[in-house]
C-alpha cells in the first residue's frame, strides 16, 4: 500500500488539504461544494462538486479503501459502516471514537447495500468453508 496513493489532495477556498481516506468518514454535497466529515468529528469544506470528488478518490486510493455512493449527495466509507435499518431508512455509522453518525438514505440505496453486505458475508463464509477443506488435506 503506498501512503501516498491513500491521501485525497484537494483545494479548499484558503488552502491544500491533504486528507488520509481512512480519516474519511463520508462525504455531502453542498450546492457546487461539498463537505467532507472526518472520524475525528471535524469537516471540510471543499470547493468540489461530489461528482468531482468521487472521481477524486477513484483515481487515488487504492482498492482497499472502498467509498460508496450511497444517494445523489452522500458518499460513505464503507468501512466505518455500523448498521443498516431499513425500517427507518437510516445508516448508522460508528467512527474509530465510537461516535455514531446517523444518515437518511432512500430506501433504494440501502437495499444495494444490504445486498452488498450479504455477498460480502456470502464471500467470508465461502472463504471460511475453503479454509477448513485445505485444513484437512
Amino acid at each position: 500500500m503506498s501512503l501516498v496513493r491513500d491521501y485525497l489532495i484537494i483545494q479548499n477556498a484558503s488552502s491544500l488539504l491533504r486528507i488520509a481516506a481512512c480519516d474519511i468518514l463520508y462525504v455531502k454535497a453542498d450546492g457546487n461544494y461539498s463537505i467532507i466529515y472526518l472520524t475525528d468529528g471535524t469537516d471540510k469544506l471543499v470547493t468540489h462538486k461530489i461528482k468531482e470528488i468521487k472521481q477524486m478518490m477513484e483515481d487515488r486510493f487504492t482498492d482497499s479503501v472502498q467509498i460508496a455512493r450511497v444517494g445523489r449527495s452522500l458518499l460513505v466509507n464503507l468501512d466505518y459502516i455500523y448498521s443498516i435499518d431499513s425500517s427507518n431508512q437510516k445508516l448508522v455509522l460508528l467512527s474509530p471514537n465510537h461516535t455514531k453518525t446517523e444518515l437518511e438514505l432512500s430506501s433504494e440505496f440501502l437495499k444495494v447495500l444490504i445486498q452488498h453486505f450479504k455477498e460480502l458475508v456470502a464471500i467470508d463464509n465461502a472463504d471460511k468453508k475453503a479454509q477448513k477443506i485445505y485444513e484437512r488435506v
